[in-house]
């Protein structure tokens, strides 16, 4: 019942649950329950928090992920900005016109935060499996954090423990000011949130509350933000407006809708290219660094030969291998192999995966299908921007919850992905849970809140 989790005391884990089930139990689900709904902690109208549990982890590998974090970073920055300046580089990520036009656009990119998502496997050992420009959950994972840090059984928890949890809100906004600044900007932006079709308006409860918490974030330290319809923003003196409102930075609640508001004759291009006005996430640095092609790239024996001896040695142990899907030889495990018919007979040991999708859409695990439905997904991915990488597995411990006002303990797979900050600093992680390997929030996944424990 008290199985830890990677990186974590055991006996921590062992005596938290000991704790829920000599009487905290209900009172936790009741606070983190109503907690949640009061501080409005969900995805899209369901409850984000659903377990009991904190993720515990000791210092000791923490300051590990950070390193393995900070090192797989700069080999990213390095790699993304060769993108940028090299066509050739950029053909192997199979971008579209578009985005290939977008990539060179901007006049000075800059990435105010970041996050590697990755598993912590039972060696140690974490494996970032992608990078994710301006994601979600550092407003999220502050939020729930406090909310568990104020509990009762915390209380009772921390006469044998030492444990805090990681703020990361407060990093928010410093972050986004000191890359306006390296844009050239001064004093505070002006944010412009692209919300099209009355999103916030139509239904607040089918927001995800990250967007509200980083807008009232931004409010509370005097930006000036305002929400603005796709038909406002216009082009003028130099400059993006949306009536008298001047745009410096600009962003929006939904990807796909934002694009189709704005081709690239929207003269809000004109503006990015100009420099007079930029995304909050950099829409080159997201091209780039986030296209999951990128880490076929980086576990490119040629290329990873070129990083720095520690990031090459970083990426080595820290990066599973990844090819984009096509015809041809490459190297595996020391071997040069035929792509397609090796991953085709060894399904077992690979995932593929669409190079610029999000929220786990379009994932094919090897080991999870048989093999008609693994070889017309491998046509599939032939045909269109497709990486395929070795399976990592997931972390996995056993987690509290409530099922049918009953205390249960059920193991669930389980993520940790540091946040980066201005490409200089790691700290706080998005932890997911799931019982699916998927660890998707979209689908069953939940989130616990990470706290650094040692013994007091």
């Amino acid at each position: 019942m008290a199985q830890g989790q990677a990186g974590a005391p055991s006996e921590a884990v062992a005596h938290y649950h000991e704790l829920l089930n000599d009487g905290h139990w209900e009172s936790t689900y009741e606070l983190v329950t109503q907690g949640g709904k009061e501080r409005q902690l969900r995805s899209y109208g369901k409850p984000i928090a659903s377990c009991l549990r904190p993720y515990f982890m000791d210092p000791e590998a923490y300051a590990s992920l950070q390193r393995a974090a900070s090192l797989v970073q700069r080999a990213v920055v390095t790699l993304g900005q060769r993108i940028i300046e090299d066509a050739t580089l950029r053909r192997r990520l199979r971008l579209t016109p578009d985005e290939d036009e977008r990539v060179t656009l901007e006049a000075k990119p800059v990435e105010p935060y970041a996050r590697l998502d990755g598993f912590t496997g039972k060696d140690g050992i974490v494996r970032f499996l992608e990078y994710n420009s301006i994601p979600a959950g550092p407003h999220l994972m502050h939020r729930i954090g406090q909310l568990f840090d104020e509990l009762p059984i915390m209380a009772e928890f921390r006469k044998r423990y030492r444990t805090h949890y990681i703020e990361t809100e407060q990093r928010f906004v410093p972050a986004c000011v000191r890359a306006h600044r390296q844009r050239g900007g001064t004093g505070l932006p002006n944010v412009g949130v692209v919300a099209s079709g009355g999103a916030f308006s139509s239904d607040i409860n089918q927001v995800w509350s990250e967007h509200i918490f980083m807008m009232q974030a931004a409010m509370e330290a005097n930006l000036a933000v305002r929400l603005l319809e796709p038909e406002s923003v216009e082009y003028r003196n130099g400059r993006l407006y949306s009536g008298d409102f001047a745009i410096d930075c600009i962003t929006y609640l939904d990807y796909p809708d934002f694009l189709r508001a704005f081709p690239m004759s929207h003269p809000l291009w004109r503006a990015i290219r100009e420099g007079s006005s930029y995304f909050l996430g950099s829409f080159a640095l997201t091209t780039a660094r986030g296209n999951k092609a990128l880490f076929a790239l980086l576990t490119d024996p040629e290329i990873v030969a070129t990083l720095e001896p520690e990031v090459r040695e970083a990426v080595v142990r820290h990066v599973p291998w990844t090819r984009v899907i096509e015809e041809g030889r490459t190297e595996y495990d020391g071997n040069q192999v035929d792509l397609l018919p090796f991953i085709a007979k060894h399904r077992e040991r690979f995932a593929l995966k669409p190079t610029n999708v999000e929220g786990g859409k379009g994932v094919v695990l090897g080991w999870q299908c048989d093999e008609g439905t693994w070889e017309t997904a491998l046509s599939r991915a032939l045909g269109s921007a497709h990486v395929v990488q070795e399976r990592i597995y997931p972390g996995r411990a056993t987690y509290p919850s409530v099922h049918d006002g009953k205390l249960v303990f059920t193991e669930r797979n389980e993520d940790c992905n540091p946040f980066l900050w201005n490409e200089a600093e790691v700290e706080g992680c998005f932890v997911r849970l799931s019982a699916s390997e998927m660890l998707n929030l979209q689908q069953d996944g939940t989130l616990a809140p990470l706290f650094l424990v040692r013994a007091a």
